[in-house]
């Protein structure tokens, strides 16, 4: 006869309750606002607050889970509180100590449901030499590495601009000591030799124009370029090595955002100043060669300086951008950089040669056919 078939039914598996991974803050008391990242490379693990931005890091193991690191700062803002009620008057600090405690009761409550007990990790929380996590407590005491943005960069973008408005007030009122302004001198030398030649002697002068002309436009197109290249880095929501725990800075998702948007101005505004320095240096291009037409000096002179104006403005702009794109590495590189750039535009700025004394011209050039004129006239 054949086996008769067992009716046992088989055994279902227990579904396993998913762990919480956000919290509540234990500051602002706002549900769902604390997050928890687990760093595996350098075993560190960090719960923030999207609202009130207080955060608090540990020591990790393979096996810590968002829980626990959550668990951890509970415990520590409670032994911080209990060393504030031993250290101040009991009875100012009554209020504060039930309220953390009533605070704390809630969090096991909270946590029992979910089945899971607080694991001890005090042997690896206690920070090691050479290795010691930093924990930010939010309770008013010690210093935050985030807290040096607010003051180097601020600093780093007064030396930057104080800096540029004393070489605009050179550049106005004294221009022979500058370097732009030793320039456009010599521009506007260049210009009346130019157009006291003849049309069919000029090759020369647009070779330069069309050269300056390339400058630009190839200039213009890679700020274009790393526009685009930082616009799409920008829309990438994941984590990169700008939020590292190495950098010695604030790497919050709002700060990373606003050093994006900085380099970000620098590189459009460069793309702004470069477009039109094309602009004019082909205004230039047209005025020299027009044939049979009192061009004005001063009007072409103009057009050239400008050119070169603009030109300045938009390598002053990359040179902020460098500045911003070493920030994201950390507001002290970004403070040092600033210091080390103003000492070397200083000198590249500084011009201690005089004048040359260049032959004035008069500011309307006759054209060919008033020449001829003129000539007749005489006869």
């Amino acid at each position: 006869m054949g086996k008769r078939k067992s009716r046992a039914k088989p055994e279902t598996k227990k579904r396993m309750d998913k762990l919480d991974t956000v919290f509540s803050c234990p500051f602002c008391n706002h549900g769902t606002s604390v997050e928890c990242r687990i760093d595996m490379k350098n075993l560190i693990g960090e719960a923030s607050c999207r609202i009130c931005q207080e955060s608090f890091s540990t020591v990790i193991t393979a096996l810590t889970e968002a829980i626990d690191i959550y668990s951890e700062w509970i415990d520590e803002c409670e032994r911080v509180n209990h060393l504030d009620d031993d250290d101040e008057d009991q009875d100012e600090d009554a209020g504060d100590s039930s309220l953390s405690s009533a605070f704390h009761s809630q969090c096991i409550d909270e946590l029992a449901p979910l089945g899971w007990q607080h694991r001890c990790l005090s042997s690896l929380s206690e920070p090691t030499a050479g290795n010691s996590p930093d924990l930010k407590m939010g309770n008013g005491r010690g210093f935050k590495k985030e807290e040096l943005d607010l003051i180097l960069v601020p600093a780093g973008l007064f030396i930057m601009f104080g800096y540029h408005l004393f070489l605009l007030y050179r550049y106005l009122y004294r221009p022979h000591t500058t370097v732009i302004g030793f320039e456009n001198h010599d521009k506007e030398a260049w210009v009346e030799r130019v157009l006291e030649a003849d049309k069919g002697d000029v090759s020369n002068a647009l070779t330069v124009i069309g050269s300056n002309t390339s400058a630009a436009t190839f200039l213009c197109s890679v700020c274009l370029t790393l526009s685009s290249l930082i616009g799409a880095w920008l829309g990438n929501s994941s984590d990169n090595i700008f939020r590292s725990s190495l950098i010695y800075g604030d790497t919050k998702q709002s700060t990373m955002s606003i050093k994006f948007l900085c380099l970000l101005t620098c590189f459009f505004l460069a793309f702004s100043c470069f477009v039109q320095s094309a602009r004019n240096f082909v205004h230039a291009n047209y005025l020299i060669t027009t044939p049979n037409c009192e061009v004005s000096v001063d009007t072409v002179k103009q057009a050239v300086i400008r050119g070169g104006d603009c030109w300045s403005l938009g390598l002053r702009s990359l040179y902020f951008a460098l500045n911003f794109l070493l920030w994201f590495f950390g507001p002290i590189p970004m403070l040092v950089s600033s210091i080390i750039m103003v000492f070397v535009l200083s000198y590249l700025d500084t011009n201690t040669k005089p004048f040359h004394p260049h032959r004035k011209l008069n500011t309307l050039k006759p054209s060919a056919t008033s020449s001829r004129r003129g000539l007749l006239a005489r006869y």
